[in-house]
């Protein structure tokens, strides 16, 4: 039996405002990124955490008028599957990124882990992956 993730509902006109969300902490994440040393690698990840989360409401809110609202961030990723087709290889592989940097969110954020520039770097490449595919996959459910 499939188990169900807590959601709620959103009206599809707000998906803009998950859109926008995302590619600020994005954008913030990178700006960040390019002053070394003035941020530490924790809150530039910490960031591309959020900036992931935001992109895949954006899409779910969009095309099934729902997001999740489970307190497992790992869920993101399931309940984005429920809400959007992922078939082709591209899916397959925005998907993986995805999972990615959710899976360093109680790392960077509740750890004692230092997350080095480098590191940083790497989640910000997946992030990148992510959030290309659902620029284009929110741009084909409009």
């Amino acid at each position: 039996m499939t188990r169900r993730i807590p959601f709620s509902a959103v009206s599809p006109e707000l998906a803009d405002r998950y859109l926008a969300k995302g590619r600020g902490f994005q954008r913030d994440a990178a700006q960040m990124a390019t002053l070394a040393g003035d941020f530490s690698g924790n809150g530039i990840a910490v960031l591309c955490v959020h900036a992931a989360i935001a992109y895949a409401d954006a899409l779910a809110v969009r095309a099934v008028g729902r997001k999740s609202k489970s307190g497992d961030h790992g869920d993101a990723a399931d309940f984005l599957v429920g809400a959007i087709p992922i078939r082709a290889a591209e899916d397959k592989k925005a998907l993986k990124a995805f999972k990615a940097v959710l899976s360093r969110k109680d790392e960077v954020s509740y750890a004692d882990d230092i997350i080095e520039e480098l590191d940083a770097q790497v989640i910000m490449g997946r992030l990148s992956v992510f959030a290309a595919w659902a620029e284009r996959r929110y741009s084909a459910l409009r």
